[in-house]
């Protein structure tokens, strides 16, 4: 029995003036106002959160846990000024992880100050990557260039699938990596995502199958390294079933992202997409029967992924999908019409404005123009009644329901300005943003086992924040922090 201040239950259900949430055997049986005193048998434990705000437990509906995997590991070699100091605590075994030698912070990979000769020599016969500051500057020895490719930086995720394999070749790196995210993720309330995996996986659910990881893992397949392999999806979908841990199905890039000029915008800049090949590969999906996922940033690729979408209904309009696009950063007005009427939900990021120090620092105005009112457009997708979700692309954002509150309902910056808010017709309110949280992923994964919400028959999986969100003031709600995560019914996060 957790007994609290206040709770929101669900979209419209914010309760105040004392509150309980009743769980047994992993499932709540109880919830409402008053101390659920009606509810407690002789042997009930009895957990009083005083003045605590309860919600569900939340769920990252976009996250790449798998790229966190290299974070910490290696050698520290951050101290080293040349070769021959990082030689000096270079020891090739201690290096290891799975079936790469990692180091890190190596200064030299962007001074270019290093002795080749030294370095191949040192790590002859072993895969061997040097990250610098970050993983797009490396140095690669020549047995990790046989292996993962010539160059040496890796620029994205997609670039680095072949060393995450590499160090998932240790099950127990794998399960290590889940489990660290896993500490954060409930120190955040997420009791849930879903989380992109690429190709077969790279080891990352075989390593995963059948253990405790504290939070509930939904994967996707993002195909890398070849194109997607329909048997294959089957296959993993057909073996990971379990209330922990499942497949659910199929995403497929499209464009890169606004900021760095990759993506595809309606203005014809940029277009590296080939979108033949990519209807022909969503058309296998969805004949499958296959959810289907299109990662999709700028106003262009959405609208070509909503013409594939299209295309994919007009093939067959009578069986039910479950369709999605990820990022949707920028979107044109009329595109926001055709995703509601083809039934598509949006997994954006509602925190995306806590990555800048403040307003001066984003790049959307000077960027886009009059185009920057498409851009995190909220609002328009909430009135459209499109679906939308929470996500994170964890570990470009780690979850932070606060600070999605400060950004998307407030519109301000880390800074938390501007004083009236950036693009201020875009903001949410408190109520929608909870639901990107926790309901509404729920009905894009076809989840009736986790509905989201604080009412008898859900999942016994809650949040207790040290302050009512609902109700607090913008000051307030950038200083709230999670004092309990419980999932099952179990804690598995207590706050300071």
């Amino acid at each position: 029995m957790y007994t609290a201040e206040s709770m929101w239950t669900g979209p419209g259900g914010h309760l105040t003036g004392g509150v309980f949430v009743a769980v047994e055997d992993g499932t709540i049986t109880a919830s409402g106002p008053g101390d659920g005193s009606a509810h407690r048998g002789t042997g009930t434990e009895h957990v009083d959160l005083c003045g605590a705000f309860l919600t569900p437990g939340l769920h990252d509906n976009h996250t790449f846990v798998t790229g966190t995997v290299l974070e910490g590991r290696g050698t520290d070699l951050s101290g080293a000024a040349t070769t021959d100091d990082a030689l000096a605590r270079w020891v090739t075994e201690d290096a290891r992880v799975g079936g790469v030698a990692l180091a890190r912070g190596w200064r030299g990979a962007a001074d270019a100050v290093v002795d080749r000769s030294a370095f191949e020599a040192a790590t002859a016969g072993v895969p061997t990557v040097w990250f610098g500051a970050d993983t797009g500057e490396a140095w690669r020895n020549a047995a990790a260039r046989a292996r993962f490719g010539d160059g040496d930086g890796f620029p994205d995720n997609e670039s680095l699938a072949p060393v995450f394999s590499a160090a998932a070749e240790d099950p127990r790196i794998v399960v290590d990596t889940y489990r660290r995210a896993g500490r954060r993720l409930a120190s955040a309330g997420v009791t849930s995502i879903k989380d992109v995996v690429f190709d077969d996986s790279l080891g990352v659910l075989p390593a995963l199958e059948g253990k405790d990881l504290g939070f509930t893992v939904t994967a996707v397949v993002q195909p890398v390294r070849r194109r997607i392999d329909i048997d294959e999806v089957q296959r993993m979908r057909e073996r990971y079933r379990a209330p922990g841990l499942r497949v659910h199905g199929v995403k497929l890039m499209t464009d890169g992202i606004v900021p760095d000029g990759t993506a595809t915008l309606l203005d014809g800049t940029v277009d590296v997409v080939d979108w033949q090949t990519l209807l022909d590969d969503a058309r296998a999906v969805d004949a499958a029967g296959i959810p289907l996922t299109l990662n999709a940033d700028g106003d262009g690729a959405v609208r070509h992924s909503l013409d594939v979408f299209a295309d994919l209904l007009a093939d067959d309009r009578d069986r039910p999908r479950r369709w999605t696009i990820s990022d949707a950063s920028l979107v044109h007005p009329q595109d926001v019409v055709r995703m509601r009427a083809l039934g598509v939900g949006v997994e954006v990021y509602l925190q995306f404005l806590q990555l800048f120090p403040s307003a001066a620092d984003a790049f959307m105005d000077d960027l886009l123009g009059d185009r920057a009112e498409g851009f995190n457009a909220f609002r328009s997708l909430v009135d459209a009644r499109v679906t939308v979700t929470a996500g994170t692309d964890l570990p470009l954002l780690w979850p932070d329901l606060p600070g999605s509150i400060v950004a998307a309902v407030y519109r301000r910056f880390a800074d938390l300005g501007p004083a009236v808010g950036w693009r201020s017709a875009q903001a949410l309110t408190v109520d929608e943003v909870l639901t990107a949280w926790t309901v509404a992923p729920s009905a894009l994964l076809g989840d009736v086992d986790r509905p989201g919400r604080l009412a008898a028959g859900a999942p016994g999986d809650l949040v207790a924040f040290d302050r009512d969100l609902v109700v607090s003031d913008l000051q307030s709600v950038a200083a709230a922090r999670v004092v309990r995560t419980v999932r099952a019914g179990r804690t598995v996060h207590r706050g300071g």
